[in-house]
């Protein structure tokens, strides 16, 4: 036992303190894809909203897997609903992410 607790103590130390550990659910993992460079707005939107909350609004939203076409190429789709129930759209074309729909 005294031998395991010494491991895993530097094990600890030596490999996981100060590390960042990426995302682990599919969501957080598209989530993080999503916000990792600015958000694009779609041109026919007529939103009132400036980059930090479109990313916190992301950040707290559910993304619905069933309703978004995460297949397509060469752009892949996502369902979201955020905190307040507003429905957006999200489109991931070569790493760029865009707001399509927000409604």
């Amino acid at each position: 036992m005294i031998g395991a607790a010494m491991g895993s103590v530097l094990v600890y130390g030596m490999l996981i303190r100060d590390r960042e550990f990426p995302a682990w659910t599919p969501s957080d993992r598209i989530k993080e894809e999503i916000t990792w460079d600015s958000i694009l707005v779609d041109r026919s939107l007529n939103l009132q909203m400036n980059q930090a909350d479109i990313v916190d609004a992301v950040n707290g939203a559910d993304i619905h897997f069933d309703k978004s076409k995460v297949r397509t190429k060469p752009c892949r789709t996502y369902l979201m609903t955020t905190e307040d129930l507003h429905e957006m759209t999200i489109s991931i074309c070569d790493s760029v992410a865009t707001l399509v729909a927000y409604d």
